[in-house]
């Protein structure tokens, strides 16, 4: 605010200046002579019947106008920066309040922008949005060969009957996460906004052979995905998707039924992952390397020392226990780094090797009892890129 009173008054002293320059009752120049009187002005530009001005006088108006010219100039320049800085007004906030699209996750504390269409996005919830978008940009439009081994697993909640021989049905499917907005809603997925539609390839899934019988198929229903950012272990992402089996599905005699409707999967999500370590975990291990030399040390002193009771016994044990708390904590850490970057046997990556997906996940379906809603689990799931599943079935089939 000082700065702009600052240009406001040059611009009024400039047109001070000339307004006097003009209106006093005469002025002179440089050896005192009077050079024009006020009387000579006529509409305000001097009569032409006036003798010239001095250089000197004209130097002065020259510079008179160039700092008009830069005062109007910083002053244009600070309305613009003021109007790209300024906040949105209280009308804009309330908008931002009351929408639920993703433009509105603002945080206050944080300046915020104004889109073409007026919605307020704030600048740090516009950079968390695109990086999901880019997340989902990813995966979208890849496909994926995926084996549903239905079976008991441990901690499901179906009945004790159920698969209780130890028997495993099998489905195969190819599905594709395309871009496309799902508009049906399913909380399994955690919200609608951005959920995609999951196609299925032919709309079909097959159970393998047996020696009782041979291969059936199963029609099947388009699903949705959706990804969940950090709600995995460790703060990753998981990646949700289900399908839609339109018929009860089971091997002749077996007590092991996948039950018709839909199908819900969880995997991990690993856009960042390339495959090639960062060194977290190897440092982590030569940390605990040198640990373990200290620790060793001080036992082989302790070894050493005939001592019964002294000071540097109590010191030495001290760092003992300090040495293994810190070396627990360390332990810690490597299991986070594990889980936050998987070693490249436990994932499965697209076709272009951008984006991954952990090698194996989690099956159950929904169970409704009055108010409350149950996942029970069905058993578990193998995932593959579909384009590299037939590239190498293709050179599989060239071998003699």
């Amino acid at each position: 605010m000082f700065y702009i009173q600052e240009l406001l008054f040059i611009l009024s002293l400039s047109s001070c200046i000339t307004h006097s320059f003009y209106i006093n009752s005469s002025v002179f120049n440089k050896q005192g002579i009077v050079v024009f009187a006020s009387n000579t002005i006529k509409d305000g530009f001097l009569d032409s019947s006036l003798a010239p001005l001095e250089d000197g006088t004209e130097l002065i108006q020259a510079q008179i106008e160039e700092m008009k010219k830069e005062a109007v100039m910083r002053l244009e320049d600070l309305s613009k920066q003021i109007c790209d800085d300024e906040l949105v007004t209280s009308e804009g906030e309330r908008l931002s309040e009351s929408s639920s699209s993703p433009s509105s996750s603002i945080h206050h504390n944080h300046s915020t922008i104004l889109s073409n269409k007026g919605a307020i996005i704030s600048k740090r919830s516009f950079e968390s949005f695109q990086k999901d978008w880019d997340k989902r940009n990813k995966l979208e439009e890849t496909s994926w060969k995926i084996t549903l081994n239905i079976g008991r697993e441990k901690g499901t909640w179906m009945p004790k009957s159920w698969g209780s021989s130890g028997d495993r049905l099998l489905l195969k499917l190819v599905i594709k996460f395309t871009g496309n907005e799902l508009r049906d809603r399913e909380d399994f997925l955690g919200g609608m906004e951005g959920a995609k539609i999951l196609e299925i390839l032919d709309n079909e899934a097959t159970i393998g052979p047996t020696l009782q019988e041979g291969i059936k198929r199963l029609t099947t229903k388009s699903g949705g995905w959706r990804i969940i950012p950090k709600e995995g272990p460790a703060g990753t992402d998981l990646m949700r998707f289900y399908i839609e089996i339109n018929e009860e599905s089971q091997h002749l005699g077996s007590d092991v039924i996948c039950p018709k409707g839909r199908i819900y999967c969880t995997c991990g999500y690993f856009p960042a992952n390339s495959g090639r370590p960062s060194g977290r975990k190897e440092t982590i291990r030569e940390e605990q390397k040198i640990l373990r030399m200290r620790y060793e040390h001080l036992k082989n002193e302790e070894k050493n020392d005939t001592n019964m009771f002294s000071l540097m016994k109590i010191s030495r044990s001290k760092r003992k226990l300090k040495l293994l708390a810190d070396n627990n904590t360390l332990n810690e850490h490597l299991k986070v780094a594990r889980i936050q970057e998987p070693e490249k046997d436990l994932l499965r990556f697209s076709n272009d090797g951008s984006t991954a997906l952990t090698r194996e996940g989690g099956v159950c379906r929904r169970v409704v009892k009055g108010l409350s809603t149950e996942y029970h689990i069905l058993g578990r799931f193998s995932i593959a890129s579909h384009e590299k599943s037939k590239v190498t079935e293709n050179l599989r089939n060239l071998r003699p």
